[in-house]
């Protein structure tokens, strides 16, 4: 079992589930009972599961093989990886063109982004400065696929589910910064957003968003009648506060890469939002 749950999240299935699961909510949104889209949440799925995937392959050409574990399962097993990865996206892209129009467009755009961005990536050299636009432009991509899928198809949105999308990007952002610490601190030499800025700024940037949301939170909670959204804005309180805590618990979640663990696991904690 171990090892299977290790495989897992290597391949970032956690990843998966947290981006299906959060996409289930705003479907939900506000009250719990709006009506759910299937297609959409699977297609995004997997989605999730090609982009990563495709990241980490794509990474085998200029990442040394002693660089992760994850990195070494992904070369060991490069070829199946690659007929999983275009398998499952051409099977998503048929299923895409039964959706609405409005999400079909959307996830267009979005493909061309991440198309154009791991065309980017794979092109400059590790110690680019330009691999700092990474984190900020993965939340954006992730969160906004993520309730943008649902908002293109609605004509009215209120405030406080706009303000839920805004931590959900918030969170996204705050998980991969602090990832980008961490691997800052395991490898100095490395080129990313923590040390453009510093560690010491991008963990004060953390703490910043820990206060947006739960100050905003706190806010949105005094408004809102609904206890569906009740539950949602509080579980984001939770997954903000578990990333603020890994923030300041660095030697002890760097060890065997509990941190990754633990920052990823956060958006599973989304699936308790659903029922």
């Amino acid at each position: 079992m171990k090892k299977f749950l290790q495989q897992a999240h290597w391949l970032s299935i956690d990843v998966v589930i947290g981006a299906v699961a959060s996409n289930l909510v705003f479907w939900k949104l506000p009250d719990g009972n709006g009506e759910v889209n299937l297609v959409a949440p699977v297609v995004l799925g997997v989605a999730v599961f090609v982009v990563y995937a495709s990241d980490r392959l794509f990474d085998l050409r200029k990442v040394s093989l002693s660089n992760t574990l994850r990195h070494q399962f992904h070369s060991k097993n490069k070829k199946i990886l690659w007929e999983i990865v275009l398998t499952l996206g051409f099977f998503s892209m048929l299923f895409a063109f039964t959706l609405p129009s409005a999400i079909l467009k959307l996830g267009l755009i979005l493909t061309l982004i991440v198309g154009l961005y791991l065309f980017a990536v794979n092109q400059l050299p590790e110690n680019s400065y330009l691999l700092m636009a990474k984190e900020p432009l993965t939340a954006i991509i992730y969160s906004g696929a993520i309730f943008g899928s649902v908002f293109v198809t609605r004509s009215q949105i209120s405030w406080q589910e706009w303000a839920i999308a805004f931590f959900m990007f918030l969170i996204a952002f705050q998980n991969l910064l602090l990832f980008s610490i961490y691997e800052s601190v395991a490898k100095p030499a490395s080129r990313n957003l923590a040390s453009f800025l510093g560690k010491g700024f991008s963990r004060t940037i953390i703490t910043i968003i820990f206060l947006i949301i739960m100050i905003g939170g706190a806010y949105v909670f005094s408004q809102c009648h609904k206890d569906y959204l009740y539950k949602v804005l509080a579980i984001q309180m939770i997954m903000s506060s578990i990333l603020w805590l890994l923030n300041d618990f660095i030697k002890f979640f760097i060890q065997h890469e509990r941190y990754r663990w633990l920052g990823d696991g956060v958006f599973l904690l989304m699936i308790a939002a659903i029922f």
